[in-house]
């Protein structure tokens, strides 16, 4: 008998994906030409397109590795944001964030619970909408090529 009390199928695959941190808008370029041209904006730096393959809302689990200060994690597909006031990581720590049960602890230990660092109303839950999903990653301090958010989920089916 197969039983799924949330009503939601999940992949028995596990996609992690990573994003890392960097700053800037991307503004585009412009050129001194006979003819000036204007090239968009391109997407804000330490942003990562996510995809899920269901057809309903999965919920990843977010790690968030040091070194860092004050990170903040964008949804642009729901425009939702958890951000995070007053809280640094140093190199080899994390902050696991479960997006089901909302729950944010200091290298996975429930004793060393972070959730106090949540900034509300800023901070507002999201998860991986079906297809594709724009995230941005931003901590206020970072080591560039280190810093990282990474996202674990299984696509997800009503």
């Amino acid at each position: 008998q197969w039983v799924a009390p949330s009503g939601i199928i999940e992949s028995a695959v596990v996609h992690p994906v990573q994003v890392f941190a960097a700053t800037g808008d991307g503004a585009g370029r412009t050129y001194d030409l006979t003819y000036p041209r204007t090239y968009p904006p391109s997407a804000a730096l330490g942003t990562a397109t996510i995809v899920n393959s269901g057809n309903a809302d999965a919920y990843p689990l977010l790690r968030i590795y040091g070194p860092l200060t004050e990170p903040e994690i964008t949804s642009y597909t729901q425009d939702k944001s958890l951000v995070f006031a007053g809280i640094t990581l140093v190199a080899d720590e994390f902050l696991e964030i479960d997006t089901r049960a909302k729950t944010i602890y200091l290298n996975g230990d429930p004793s060393a619970n972070r959730y106090s660092f949540l900034v509300f109303p800023e901070s507002r839950w999201f998860t991986l909408s079906p297809g594709t999903n724009q995230i941005r990653f931003h901590p206020a301090t970072f080591a560039e090529a280190v810093s990282r958010v990474e996202f674990t989920f299984r696509d997800a089916w009503l």
